[in-house]
């Protein structure tokens, strides 16, 4: 059952982004390329989090070196699209970012990363994109019900914005 396949991944680190829907400005949501930019940005940001409090614990060290393989639920998007969050999780963790609006740059945090490499999966052939899923729901469940809390030992979760 689908609890116990969230708990048999307690080894796993498990991110997630939880969307204040109060607090986005509504034009965002009354398009459907800003929406999924907006989507891609929280995940972005939350995967961006997520790895820099495994740094700041040790399990991922600062001078790693590697690639960093990131698979995400297919959903549709345009083709550009793909493109522009493989090119934001790249320069986010590997190049550094420049912010435009407020003249600031901000550093890779994994600056000797190799290659960050991303695919969308079908979750029906993909188990960790299942598992996924799964995580979300959950997330998806205790927030709404206002027991977001309940998960902070078992997700590290990002509210946006």
């Amino acid at each position: 059952d689908k609890a116990s396949l969230f708990r048999s991944l307690n080894a796993i680190d498990r991110f997630a982004a939880v969307i204040n829907l109060s607090r986005v400005n509504e034009n965002i949501f009354s398009h459907k390329k800003s929406k999924q930019r907006y989507l891609d940005y929280a995940f972005k940001i939350s995967l961006k989090r997520a790895l820099q409090e495994m740094i700041g614990e040790g399990k991922i060290p600062t001078d790693y070196a590697e690639s960093l393989y990131v698979l995400m639920d297919e959903h549709t998007t345009a083709t550009n699209g793909r493109y522009e969050l493989q090119e934001a999780l790249d320069s986010e963790f590997r190049t550094g970012t420049y912010n435009f609006n407020w003249q600031r740059f901000h550093p890779p945090i994994l600056p000797k990363l190799e290659v960050v490499d991303f695919k969308m999966r079908d979750s029906q052939a993909d188990p960790l994109i299942r598992a996924a899923d799964i995580v979300a729901n959950r997330t998806f469940f205790h927030a709404r019900t206002g027991r977001l809390n309940e998960l902070k030992d078992s997700v590290r979760f990002t509210v946006m914005p």
